[in-house]
């Protein structure tokens, strides 16, 4: 008994990635039976917004009395989980060299919109581009920040 608890508490101290676009059986046992704090999903898990709802409702169905916590691994540049007619966002640092605070809170809340469960954009439609005015970075791992130093 004590070795169950102990597994399902230290569970949700984890998210966990999927194999697939929807939870077949044995992926459902696991979510059941390890109960994680949360699901990360990638592009192998994503075909459709259609799809990525049913997915998400099945993961949500899994939790031990805990809906899991859905989220996905979509910053912008390099890191491009969503297809269209979802936006490319621009790399974080791009936007933070901008300088303007606006253009970061722009594309943050455009990046909000876009994950809302069942807000995904209309096939032909796009949002208003919060890339004007935002160079491109370099692929690297400083694209990833906002800044390249922590301000102070």
């Amino acid at each position: 008994m004590r070795s169950a608890v102990a597994r399902g508490t230290a569970a949700q101290l984890f998210m966990v990635g999927l194999p697939g676009p929807e939870v077949d059986a044995a992926t459902a046992a696991f979510l059941a039976d390890r109960a994680p704090a949360g699901v990360v999903l990638f592009r192998r898990n994503v075909e459709s917004a259609r799809q990525l709802r049913r997915l998400t409702d099945a993961i949500h169905a899994t939790g031990a009395g805990v809906r899991p916590l859905v989220a996905i691994d979509h910053e912008g540049g390099r890191v491009d989980r969503l297809r269209p007619p979802c936006t490319h966002f621009p790399p974080a640092a791009a936007v933070g060299a901008t300088g303007d605070v606006r253009v970061a809170e722009a594309v943050g809340r455009a990046m909000g919109r876009e994950g809302s469960p069942g807000r995904f954009p209309a096939p032909g439609r796009t949002e208003a581009g919060p890339e004007e005015g935002v160079e491109p970075a370099a692929p690297s791992e400083e694209a990833r920040a906002l800044r390249g130093r922590p301000a102070g």
